[in-house]
């Protein structure tokens, strides 16, 4: 009998240090937090970033409201990228893909159809042969990208344009900008030192931009909502089915 109830204790300290270990194993207890208001899971600064910088366009042209994907993003690949400018993205798009909710994000082959999402690594010469609408920023001179909504402020189509004639960290650094924008936070944020606006020389997402995009994405927050609107929800909101939380709430930095 003692043989045995050694047998189950082993196996029952086995079975708490895996659950310890394993992010998948813990991810039942981690739950529990998700249950938490939905201001209770956010830092102030996160909330306070994402109502003051995050509705609307870098320009301004057009009203101020929640905008993103209601659909799956699926990503076409144009020009000629090199293999570190792949293998960045896809990096960057399996970092994206737990904080966007229902919505998926992934590349498709190049033979296939239906991308609502396609990304030119071209000379800056060749933007406007591609994107007409294409206007120098002075802040990102090698970078471009333009999106469309429909009625109900869904993001249906997006085109980013990468200069390859830049060095790969700028290459880099504009690329997650873009995606950024083409997400749906278009507007330039520099408060935060470590975010992808604050520097040309950044080559990895902060927490702080991971937050705004997983926060902009909480069901709870609809598409053509203003920011008093989405401010009430925040405030309010008590059952939610957010989007899913990197294990621990930490961001796992893309190296």
């Amino acid at each position: 009998m003692s043989r045995a109830l050694n047998i189950f204790f082993v196996l029952g300290l086995i079975l708490l240090i895996g659950l310890e270990i394993h992010p998948q194993w813990r991810k039942t207890r981690h739950q529990e937090n998700l249950q938490l208001p939905l201001n209770s899971r956010y830092s102030d600064k996160t909330v306070d970033t994402f109502l003051n910088h995050s509705f609307g366009t870098a320009n301004g042209e057009s009203g101020r409201v929640v905008r993103k994907w209601n659909q799956d993003i699926r990503i076409k690949i144009h020009g000629e990228p090199d293999a570190d400018d792949k293998k960045f993205l896809q990096a960057n798009i399996r970092q994206l893909t737990p904080l966007l909710n229902s919505t998926k994000i992934s590349i498709i082959d190049e033979g296939q159809e239906g991308a609502n999402m396609h990304i030119h690594f071209i000379p800056r010469s060749q933007f406007s042969a591609v994107a007409p609408q294409y206007k120098p920023y002075r802040r990102s001179p090698s970078g471009f990208w333009w999106g469309f909504w429909n009625n109900d402020s869904e993001l249906t189509q997006a085109t980013l344009l990468l200069d390859l004639n830049t060095n790969t960290i700028n290459r880099h650094n504009q690329l997650l900008r873009l995606l950024m924008g083409a997400v749906g936070l278009m507007s330039n944020f520099i408060g935060d030192k470590e975010s992808v606006y604050a520097s040309a020389t950044l080559t990895a997402f902060s927490s702080l931009d991971l937050d705004r995009i997983q926060l902009l994405y909480e069901t709870s927050v609809l598409c053509g909502m203003t920011k008093e609107q989405a401010q009430n929800q925040i405030q309010q909101a008590s059952t939610l089915t957010p989007a899913n939380t990197i294990e621990g709430g930490i961001h796992e930095k893309i190296r």
